[in-house]
């Protein structure tokens, strides 16, 4: 009972990371016109997150040629989930995430606010996409459709850092999906 409470715990907590995935994603699975906004698309890198020994999520990151990702440059990036999540688990695990890595900002009202129409509600095999076409804006999918355009200064690498930043929860796999 002790270890399905912390696990449960453990796992909201992982939900910052807006995942739990499934399995590794192919470049043709996703809607042509959800990756089209960046040139020359293609997978630059996939991993897998575990949490004592359960897949946690599997990431594609999509980049221009599938160059190294770079967070100057367009980017998308794409979570599998394993396990439900509400929509206000992920908002707020992602707030909380940004929180972490930058500290609080006065702008993060702001973002949280913003995020309240782009998550939904999630269970075992549904996808979230995020594009960024420009550095100003993320465009997120649930399963190919289109849940938001999230408009922000320097949106593009703030939000994607969640899971690239190499002071990420997870660094070794931010430091495989960056080529380093």
């Amino acid at each position: 009972m002790r270890l399905a409470r912390f696990f449960r715990f453990d796992s909201k907590a992982l939900a910052m990371l807006l995942a739990l995935a499934i399995g590794p994603v192919q470049a043709d699975s996703m809607a042509p016109s959800a990756l089209s906004a960046i040139e020359d698309v293609d997978i630059s890198a996939t991993d897998r997150v575990t949490w004592l020994g359960f897949r946690v999520f599997d990431i594609t990151v999509f980049t221009q040629g599938g160059a190294r990702y770079d967070s100057v440059k367009q980017a998308a990036l794409e979570l599998r989930y394993a396990r439900r999540f509400s929509k206000k688990s992920l908002t707020t695990a992602t707030m909380e995430e940004l929180d972490r890595l930058e500290g609080t900002q006065p702008d993060h009202p702001e973002i949280a606010r913003k995020l309240q129409d782009c998550f939904a509600d999630v269970g075992p095999g549904d996808r979230f996409l995020a594009v960024g076409a420009s550095k100003d804006q993320v465009t997120l999918y649930r399963n190919d459709a289109k849940t938001c355009r999230l408009n922000h200064p320097n949106i593009r690498a703030r939000f994607l850092d969640i899971w690239l930043s190499l002071d990420s929860r997870f660094p070794a796999v931010s430091r495989r999906l960056r080529g380093l």
